[in-house]
C-alpha cells in the first residue's frame, strides 16, 4: 500500500483533490490536507512539522507528497526536513526562490483585493496569508 499526501493551496479546501483522489487505484491510500488543517498560525514550518507528527501517529512511514502551490511549497519544506520519509514529490505551481519585486507586486496586489475575493479558508485572513505565506515563500532553501 502506497499513500499519498495531497496538500492543497491556499484558498481551498481538502475537498480540491477529490477529482483526483477518486481515480487512484485502491493501492492508494489517500491523506488530504487544507493548509489551515496544518498550523495555526501558519507557517510553513510548523506546516511540516505537523505532518511529521501526522505520519508518526498514523504509523506512516514513507509517503508520496503532492502539493499545489503553497501545498508544494510545505512539501518541499518536509523533504528538506524529513528526506528519509518522502517516496516522491509531485509539486505543482512551487517556489523555491522566488523574485523579490513578484512577491511585492503580488503582496501589493493582496492588499488591493477584497478579502471575500481571495477565496481563503476562515482561519487564514487576508493579513495572515499576506505576512505568513509571502514572507516565508522567500525562506524555503534547498540543501544539497
Amino acid at each position: 500500500m502506497t499513500h499519498i499526501i495531497f496538500i492543497a493551496g491556499a484558498g481551498q479546501d481538502k475537498a480540491a483533490w477529490q477529482a483526483v483522489s477518486s481515480k487512484l487505484p485502491d493501492t492508494f491510500t489517500v491523506h488530504t490536507f487544507a493548509v489551515t488543517d496544518l498550523a495555526e498560525p501558519f507557517s510553513i514550518q510548523t506546516s511540516a512539522e505537523t505532518l511529521y507528527k501526522y505520519m508518526s501517529e498514523s504509523s506512516i512511514k514513507r509517503a508520496v507528497f503532492c502539493g499545489l502551490s503553497l501545498g508544494s511549497m510545505i512539501s518541499t519544506e518536509f523533504a528538506i526536513r524529513y528526506p528519509e520519509q518522502v517516496e516522491s514529490l509531485i509539486l505543482c505551481g512551487s517556489q523555491v526562490h522566488p523574485n523579490k519585486l513578484l512577491m511585492a507586486l503580488q503582496s501589493g496586489i493582496m492588499k488591493l483585493l477584497p478579502e471575500k475575493t481571495l477565496g481563503l479558508p476562515p482561519k487564514l485572513t487576508k493579513r495572515s496569508y499576506s505576512q505568513r505565506h509571502i514572507a516565508h515563500n522567500t525562506t524555503c532553501r534547498i540543501s544539497h
